[in-house]
């Protein structure tokens, strides 16, 4: 092979990998299928079913016409495709069996896709799988309906998976497939755990949950899910199922749930505040009850490497819980110097006024 064909065959790989395994450049630009055909694929937010099996089809037909894509572009480029010196038997074998295996690719391909096609997607394994949960008609509508409402969650866990939970869903979409379970006879189970390193230069670790999704019913087959442990709680707390966890399977606290922990356990010795109003719900998560108030306890002493000197007072009534507001704290603090974080300063969130660590307190509600 000579140099030129060796860069274009490279450059060709790299891009079909990119197709396959779309990275988040080429998400960014819009070079994925479900962009490019999104005018035939319709709108997810409306029929996710009908869309899905829209989108299964097509991908698996761009994905197995990609080696025949290559050998036109190589004929176009550097002419004569098939092999004609039989004295190199080893490339006249394998790149021959290879132009055959670029045109019979797709042709089997396309006859998959019919299969599913035909009697309105009747065969498709999508279509197959609601099936066994009685009307799979019904099924598909009931899954557009509750994937319509904003209380679902979508989590996307690869470059080619993620996984979607309703209100009484769990899926799974791959490429070329979408696994669904009904939450009420399914059991979730935690088998394994992760943890990977993001960097040689940092400390900071990743990690991932596997989750086997067992569905009771007779002829759904079971699926995992993996997902960044971050996530496992969001998932937990939308479905409506326990998420059972092995003996052996470990979760890593995160520097934050550290961090809140200690602040926590900082402002249980600073003084309280004695109130009869507060508001009902935490401001920022809404479903919490804000537990605690800025007020000057400090004397401010200078904080080395602080960008705010002095504290100040605060008027605002309480309207955060402990956890949001440490959440607030860390966020407002440099990420590459954890060790002082408790030693800094930060501004409330809604007046500016500046605080310290010392300067939270916990509510303390009274009867006046």
């Amino acid at each position: 092979m000579q140099e030129a064909e060796f860069v274009f065959s490279l450059v060709f790989a790299l891009f079909a990998f990119g197709i396959i395994y779309p990275p988040t450049e080429f998400e960014s630009i819009g070079l994925t299928i479900n962009n490019i055909f999104g005018t035939f694929l319709g709108t997810i937010e409306i029929e996710f079913v009908q869309y899905q099996l829209r989108r299964t089809c097509l991908t698996l037909f761009i994905h197995t016409i990609l080696p025949t894509l290559y050998c036109v572009c190589y004929h176009l480029k550097f002419g004569d495709l098939i092999e004609y010196d039989v004295r190199s038997f080893p490339k006249f074998i394998l790149w021959n069996s290879f132009i055959l295996f670029a045109i019979v690719l797709p042709i089997i391909s396309a006859g998959i896709i019919y299969y599913w096609w035909k009697n309105n997607y009747a065969m498709h394994p999508i279509i197959q799988n609601l099936r066994k949960y009685g009307n799979g008609q019904q099924a598909a509508i009931d899954i557009n309906t509750e994937y319509r409402r904003d209380d679902k969650i979508c989590m996307k866990t690869s470059a080619v998976h993620s996984v979607v939970a309703t209100a009484n869903w769990i899926m799974k979409v791959g490429h070329y497939s979408v696994n669904c379970a009904h939450q009420s006879d399914t059991a979730l189970i935690a088998i394994r755990s992760d943890s990977h390193v993001l960097s040689e230069a940092s400390t900071e670790t990743i990690q991932f949950v596997n989750i086997r999704v067992k569905p009771t019913r007779p002829g759904v087959s079971e699926f995992i899910i993996r997902i960044n442990a971050l996530d496992f709680k969001t998932l937990q707390d939308r479905i409506t199922r326990p998420i059972a966890i092995l003996d052996g399977v470990q979760f890593n606290r995160s520097v934050i749930d550290r961090f809140i922990e200690v602040f926590k356990q900082q402002i249980r010795l600073n003084p309280t505040y004695k109130t009869n109003e507060i508001t009902d719900q935490c401001f920022a998560c809404q479903s919490a009850p804000p537990n605690v108030k800025l007020q000057k306890n400090c004397t401010d002493e200078l904080v080395a490497g602080s960008e705010h000197t002095h504290c100040g007072n605060c008027y605002c009534r309480p309207m955060w819980c402990i956890e949001c507001m440490a959440k607030w704290f860390a966020s407002r603090q440099n990420q590459h110097e954890k060790d002082i974080w408790l030693q800094q300063r930060c501004t409330c969130p809604m007046c500016r006024s500046v605080f310290c660590i010392l300067d939270v307190s916990y509510v303390e509600l009274t009867d006046e």
